[in-house]
């Protein structure tokens, strides 16, 4: 026999599981930045290496760059968002000292930046 849970329970069971791993989540999530953030700064690279003629403006590779900035800062945004949900529920900002989160400092861009929207 299954039960059916209400919307709250099952709002309450997830956020239960979010905070459970919280640690895991926030570190894949602070990698994706990084990744991101990494791919936007290539891609911004060969923009402004395509840009520096003429020609290489109407190029597919310029377009293609000019794409992958945005995306990737969209991208960014929507994890940072999510890093921001994440913590208001488990409010690990505050214990950034403990050693669950000493990973923290392999990501200095997604920490940075959660730190100014927190």
């Amino acid at each position: 026999m299954t039960t059916v849970l209400s919307h709250t329970e099952v709002q309450n069971e997830t956020e239960d599981v979010v905070r459970k791993y919280a640690t895991i989540i926030v570190k894949n999530i602070m990698s994706k930045i990084e990744s991101n953030e990494k791919k936007r700064e290539k891609a911004t690279e060969r923009k402004l290496k395509e840009s520096e003629t003429g020609v290489g403006v109407r190029s597919m590779r310029h377009w293609k760059a000019t794409a992958g900035i945005s995306f990737y800062y969209e991208e960014n945004q929507k994890l940072l968002n999510e890093l921001v949900h994440i913590n208001r529920l488990t409010n690990f900002t505050e214990n950034l000292h403990q050693d669950r989160y000493k990973f923290v400092e392999k990501y200095p861009f997604a920490l940075s930046e959660l730190l100014d929207r927190v």
